[in-house]
């Protein structure tokens, strides 16, 4: 009776992934909705999903989407997007959405916008992966990505110094590719592009590891600064074996770095983005920065997707100066200390 039920229900609302996940609730006679708290099979959640499938044809339809690949981490994009873009602010990552995206995907034409959502919906099933175990979804298998994995590794590098740094290198296939300039960048009037997208480094690294220096060395990826935390030191406290020291804005000059820091009622204190500074004049910082996956920007210092001031979101900056000790090695000059690499 309840494989009938469930049947009839799912046929109506969505692809044959959830149809097989009707039958396996019914095969292991389990209740749908399980100890999650989950019901499947309730009016208000398909209402959800339908929802939610409107929302997603919206977004892409237009050029929204995109902004998933200003980040390096697609469930940290989403984050940040569900708590600042009123887009995507219903998009909360659960249930209801992995099954909305299941819908919408196989109907997408474009494939970076087609490839996103699969990278949306890889990262979704992964991150509810409890929920699906209690619902005894676990043996289903997630939605057939048709293009090879792009995926990262841990990565360690050794400096001179012989302490290690740890990012994340990119280990083979193509998850689409990244456009090589950022497709709202006419949103930004100073934005000037310099250099083309990759999905081998991002802004984290352009500005803290690579010294904005792009060659065939190793490229690395990293979440955040927080990798480099060992070599920042306290302004009061100069130690030549550091390499960052925190800065006031008034004290700012070319070179040092700027971190963007949103904090919202949802997310708190989230590290968006990091940038050098390229030129001052009076009050205006421009600064140069890697924009997640997309090329690499000239830009006035608040003028780009990182910087948000509105009701519910502000960007806290903060500044640091660096001096590296470069020392010239097989691999080029390279600072002694944390291993970020020179012209």
């Amino acid at each position: 009776m309840k494989k009938s039920t469930i049947t009839t229900k799912t046929s109506k609302r969505i692809v044959c992934f959830i149809l097989t996940v009707a039958m396996m609730l019914s095969a292991a006679n389990l209740p749908v909705s399980a100890s999650s708290g989950i019901d499947i099979e309730s009016d208000l959640f398909w209402s959800d999903v339908a929802a939610k499938e409107l929302v997603l044809k919206d977004i892409v339809a237009g050029e929204k989407l995109y902004d998933v690949w200003l980040y390096s981490d697609t469930m940290y994009a989403l984050k940040i997007l569900i708590a600042t873009d009123d887009a995507f602010r219903v998009l909360t990552p659960d249930m209801s959405t992995l099954f909305a995206l299941s819908s919408v995907i196989p109907h997408v034409e474009n494939d970076d916008k087609r490839c996103i959502l699969c990278d949306w919906y890889q990262a979704l099933y992964n991150n509810l992966s409890d929920e699906i175990a209690q619902l005894g979804l676990d043996e289903i298998s997630p939605f057939e990505l048709d293009k090879p994995d792009g995926t990262y590794t841990p990565y360690t590098v050794s400096t001179p110094s012989g302490k290690t740094l740890t990012g994340l290198k990119y280990a083979g296939g193509v998850h689409g590719k990244p456009n090589t300039e950022y497709p709202s960048v006419s949103d930004y009037s100073s934005a000037r592009f310099v250099r083309t997208g990759s999905f081998y480094y991002n802004c984290f690294s352009h500005a803290w590891y690579l010294n904005r220096v792009y060659n065939s060395r190793t490229l690395l990826a990293f979440n955040d600064h927080t990798a480099f935390s060992q070599f920042i030191c306290n302004t009061n406290s100069p130690d030549s074996s550091k390499c960052f020291a925190a800065i006031s804005r008034s004290s700012l000059r070319v070179g040092d770095i700027v971190v963007y820091q949103d904090y919202c009622g949802i997310y708190p204190g989230e590290i968006t983005h990091s940038a050098v500074v390229t030129a001052i004049s009076g009050n205006q910082v421009t600064v140069e920065s890697k924009w997640g996956w997309y090329g690499v920007y000239t830009h006035t210092m608040e003028d780009c997707p990182y910087y948000r001031n509105s009701s519910d979101t502000q960007t806290h900056l903060t500044y640091y100066r660096v001096s590296h000790s470069f020392r010239d090695t097989n691999n080029g000059y390279v600072c002694y200390n944390c291993g970020a690499h020179a012209y």
